[in-house]
């Protein structure tokens, strides 16, 4: 019998940036599910290069407004680890 593993889920939040590919490429080589939490989904420039990724079924993309406590907490309720991307 074989016995199924959680996988590990990392949340990625961005502050009106680009999230770079090389990062999100090492977590989902890693078997990790990765969240990637952006405060204008509308602006694609920022995420949308992810989406060609292998393994891109494990990547799920959500708008949330990253000034409120209780929804950033939501969102990162299941996660493994949390990163903070933004720009200088």
């Amino acid at each position: 019998m074989q016995i199924k593993t959680r996988m590990k889920t990392i949340a990625i939040i961005a502050n009106n940036t680009r999230i770079e590919s090389a990062l999100v490429s090492i977590f989902l080589n890693a078997n990790y599910y990765v969240k990637i939490a952006v405060d204008d989904i509308q602006n694609k420039q920022h995420f949308e290069h992810l989406m060609a990724l292998e393994l891109n079924q494990n990547l799920h993309v959500s708008e949330i407004e990253q000034d409120q406590q209780s929804v950033m907490t939501d969102f990162t309720k299941d996660c493994d680890y949390v990163l903070f991307s933004r720009n200088k």
